[in-house]
């Protein structure tokens, strides 16, 4: 904790550098800190975008913030301007995922065909995690919520 208290300070004193403001939203979202809300990691890369438009690290991580929070078409929106600004693979990865939860595996295996490197081991993961369906959209039902007193 006291690691992020050191970065939040270096975050005002250098409140331009889209660097620290990634780091720093990514650091909040690991550690649970008691005067810091989830939403502070979001207003990070938020605020790091709006030092530095082209920062692609920052959507990237915008990317994952929107996956984790099930809202997709956001998570789509700011893993696209990533790659958009120059990130890799990664981010192409990480989109592919989001699509196949939209119910999109057209688009998502089209999105991997765009990567660099086709063989390498984290496409083919996500490909075949796609295949076996482990990315298709989520939906809740009665039977996954155990009654009570039920293991």
């Amino acid at each position: 904790m006291q690691d992020v208290d050191e970065l939040v300070e270096l975050a005002s004193r250098f409140p331009d550098d889209p660097y620290l403001l990634d780091l720093l939203g990514d650091a909040t979202q690991l550690v649970d800190h008691p005067s810091l809300d989830r939403d502070y990691s979001l207003r990070c890369y938020l605020q790091a975008i709006d030092r530095d438009p082209t920062y692609w690290p920052a959507y990237k991580s915008l990317g994952h913030w929107f996956d984790i929070s099930e809202e997709f078409l956001k998570a789509r929106l700011y893993f696209e301007l990533a790659i958009e600004h120059g990130a890799g693979d990664r981010a192409r990865i990480a989109l592919a995922s989001v699509l196949a939860q939209m119910g999109n595996k057209p688009m998502a295996f089209a999105t991997l065909d765009q990567c660099d490197d086709n063989e390498d081991l984290d496409v083919t993961v996500m490909r075949d995690e796609i295949v076996d369906g482990l990315h298709d959209p989520y939906t809740k039902n009665d039977s996954d919520t155990p009654n009570c007193g039920e293991p």
